[in-house]
């Protein structure tokens, strides 16, 4: 009984150390992954904790849901971004037939692109925030199932080293990292219960805060914007030097 609970503990430790996983690499993870996922909870926790045991399962049932946002917002966002790319066009056009008008069309570009960053914050942004927060919460599950690990563990004498745990994240407390593991696009690290370990509790966030959210998704929407500047930039050059050598003709 005490090693059927033991490797509960471990399974769901894994289980939801993947949730976390596919929240944070949402595009990543098809449909049919998320429901064989949701079906894998251990059940043999409940014997232990049911209330943690139900915490986990409620996590599970939520994997394969989707926050509700009103799709308007995205098709808007999608033609909005579609007229952006249009507008690029546009001004390579007039930067190599009309270049007396690059002034006007330069100052118009700006302003469609600053219109462009607002629509993408008020659109993008809660959704940002609704993934952190989903994140941040079930990395503090994670780490509420460690610490009781670690809590059975020396109640029942056992020892870490037979019970191996394979997490795609590195950032939990309590534990020892053993090695890690790469992968093409991601990577595992091999950890054992570290059950010298104290307090274990105060590694748990009682409440996530909005800020902390906030922060979270102002630095994404940061990198994002880094990113969409960048291509733009790319594109105008591409454009503007294939033209220049003659290979695409405006």
């Amino acid at each position: 009984m005490n090693k059927d609970i033991a490797s509960s503990f471990n399974k769901n430790i894994e289980l939801v150390d993947k949730y976390r996983y596919y929240y944070s690499h949402e595009k990543r993870v098809s449909l049919f992954e998320k429901l064989k996922l949701a079906k894998m909870v251990d059940n043999r926790l409940k014997k232990y904790d049911k209330s943690l045991w139900a915490r986990v399962q409620q996590e599970s049932e939520e994997l394969v849901e989707s926050p509700e946002y009103d799709r308007s917002d995205n098709l808007f966002f999608a033609g909005f971004f579609s007229y952006l790319l249009f507008y690029m066009v546009f001004a390579t056009c007039a930067r190599v037939y009309f270049p007396k008008t690059v002034d006007i069309v330069f100052i118009l570009f700006v302003g469609l692109f600053i219109l462009f960053v607002a629509f993408v914050f008020k659109i993008a942004v809660p959704k940002w925030k609704w993934s952190f927060r989903k994140i941040f919460k079930l990395r503090n599950l994670v780490q509420e199932l460690i610490n009781n690990a670690i809590e059975f563990f020396r109640e029942e004498g056992l020892d870490p080293e037979n019970y191996p745990l394979a997490l795609n994240f590195n950032d939990y407390n309590g534990l020892k990292q053993i090695k890690e593991e790469k992968k093409v696009l991601s990577k595992n690290y091999i950890f054992y219960l570290d059950l010298n370990v104290t307090n274990t509790s105060k590694f748990i966030e009682e409440e996530i805060s909005e800020e902390k959210v906030h922060r979270a998704a102002l630095r994404f929407f940061i990198k994002a914007l880094i990113m969409g500047a960048l291509f733009i930039v790319v594109i105008f050059s591409l454009v503007i030097l294939l033209h220049r050598y003659g290979i695409l003709k405006l």
